[in-house]
């Protein structure tokens, strides 16, 4: 998962599912918020339609700093 915008911090937000785990943090060389979801499917789930929800919010109080100047 992917988030960017403005110069306002972002955070990601997910529902997980039991046994998975989300880490997010920040690419400052792409200058964007991100996340990744490590989940090992049990045996219960399959056949079975799991649903997760990505979640991803700007807060307007909070910035990552300035924002880069885009190399062409």
């Amino acid at each position: 998962m992917t988030a960017y915008g403005d110069e306002r911090k972002i955070t990601l937000g997910v529902n997980l599912p039991k046994g998975a785990s989300f880490v997010e943090s920040f690419n400052s060389d792409l200058w964007l918020q991100q996340g990744v979801l490590s989940w090992k499917v049990p045996g219960s789930a399959v056949g079975k339609t799991v649903k997760i929800k990505f979640c991803a919010e700007a807060h307007d109080k909070g910035s990552y700093g300035t924002t880069p100047s885009p190399n062409l």
